[in-house]
């Protein structure tokens, strides 16, 4: 069994019109959301061996976040690939993952992330992934290369905005 985290990079700033997309910086509200997500998974003793990440500003932000939250003693990886990211580039790359890793995270943007999810899942149970939220997998296989559509149990859909709200 392994277990896949996915997650879609935090809030990001469109203050400065003339930087690209691919520059923008996070938002204080989405490093807070960042926080409760984290959180959740340290409660739910969701923590990656690895992290993968997207090159993009907003997503390397995200993703050294979540190891500083997380207290990992690794140092996130960039794939260049995951900047937007489709499934082709998220399948190719857990392909090469050593199999004695059992838990990993990939941070990323929206709609690849997403598209993914549900490409695993073979549904559409996490159909739009909100920034900072994260879609926990347990994956029926033994080598990550064996990663299909079907082959996945939704174990957590996490939404920051909802960790934030006390139950009645």
């Amino acid at each position: 069994m392994k277990v896949l985290s996915l997650m879609r990079h935090a809030k990001s700033s469109w203050e400065w019109p003339g930087l690209s997309d691919f520059d923008r910086p996070l938002l204080e509200k989405g490093i807070q959301r960042t926080h409760r997500t984290c959180q959740f998974m340290q409660e739910q003793k969701l923590l990656p061996q690895l992290v993968f990440s997207s090159r993009a500003v907003r997503a390397r932000e995200t993703a050294l976040l979540v190891t500083e939250c997380l207290n990992m003693k690794v140092e996130p990886l960039w794939v260049e690939a995951f900047y937007p990211g489709g499934v082709r580039d998220f399948l190719k790359q857990l392909a090469a993952i050593d199999d004695q890793v059992h838990h990993i995270l990939i941070i990323g943007h929206n709609p690849g992330i997403s598209d993914f999810a549900c490409h695993v899942l073979n549904n559409q149970t996490a159909e739009w992934i909100p920034t900072s939220g994260c879609v926990s997998l347990e994956l029926d296989i033994l080598n990550w290369k064996d990663t299909v559509a079907g082959k996945a149990k939704l174990l957590h859909y996490i939404k920051p905005k909802e960790l934030g709200k006390k139950s009645k």
